[in-house]
């Protein structure tokens, strides 16, 4: 299994994950996906897919910003690329800007 990636928090502050869905078309797809934040939250996160099956983490997108509407809320898509040819179940974990 593969180091799991840092969760995003910082003093008190998380950046959570409230909703995701697959979008198929155009292929190869995306994760569309929308998180919660409070005023302690970190100012940016990575987000990862993790892999049931495997327990294998692989990075989307790092240095996804935070408040990027200043809602306490935010939405994003990343494209499921990094993906091509590995088939299993996937997770979506936000994570530390950085990661590991």
């Amino acid at each position: 299994m593969s180091p799991a990636p840092a969760p995003a928090s910082s003093k008190n502050g998380k950046v959570y994950l409230t909703s995701f869905r697959y979008e198929g078309k155009p292929a190869p797809g995306s994760a569309i996906f929308e998180w919660a934040y409070d005023k302690k939250s970190p100012d940016e996160f990575s987000v990862w897919f993790y892999n049931v099956k495997t327990g294998k983490f692989t990075k989307a997108r790092d240095n996804w910003p935070t408040r990027v509407f200043g809602t306490g809320k935010g939405n994003g898509e990343v494209n499921v690329d990094c993906l091509v040819g590995v088939v299993g179940t996937y997770k979506i974990h936000l994570a530390s800007a950085g990661g590991t």
